[in-house]
């Protein structure tokens, strides 16, 4: 074998290689887009808010179908450059990692004020006048994780742990 034929050889595998990648990244950004509109238009984030949860689940399922997507694509085109097994497994450490971390700071406040609003929430039922901040205003409706209040000029979305710091008694 020449060294021209090594070379192009190379070059078509790395282009094949990214060619792979780049349609990844096309169609798993489509699939994910079009996976969160229908599940928008099938109306699960109605019936998220029914439950009493403001978490938007339409973006999180077509986010993660789009990061699946991605990473099949990557393991494609590096098995086509023949460094699957090392890449890979490094590529799934690393992204283990990531999404524990950010899964952890994700949903930390998120999990702190669904706790803490089991416990409040009776609270502060609809209608009753709350003070914080030098701010009063009327709730208007309780959530699994914060509180809408209106006030005179505003409509204010408070968490469920700014109540524990913040409201001033009567």
């Amino acid at each position: 074998m020449t060294l021209a034929e090594i070379v192009f050889a190379q070059i078509t595998t790395v282009t094949l290689a990214l060619t792979i990648f780049l349609l990844g990244i096309i169609v798993g950004r489509f699939v994910g887009k079009l996976t969160t509109q229908i599940l928008i238009e099938a109306g699960l984030q109605e019936i998220l808010e029914k439950l009493g949860s403001e978490m938007r689940l339409s973006n999180y399922i077509g986010n993660f179908l789009s990061f699946c997507i991605y990473v099949a694509s990557v393991v494609l085109a590096l098995n086509e450059l023949s460094l699957t097994a090392f890449v890979t497994g490094f590529l799934v450490v690393i992204a283990t990692i990531l999404a524990t971390l950010s899964l952890t700071f994700g949903l930390q406040d998120w999990l702190k004020n669904l706790f803490i609003g089991f416990g409040i929430r009776k609270k502060y039922p609809a209608n009753r006048i709350v003070r914080m901040d030098g701010v009063t205003g009327k709730v208007v409706k309780n959530l699994a994780t914060k509180v809408i209040v209106k006030t005179k000029c505003d409509t204010l979305v408070i968490p469920y742990t700014a109540f524990l710091e913040n409201e001033e008694k009567d």
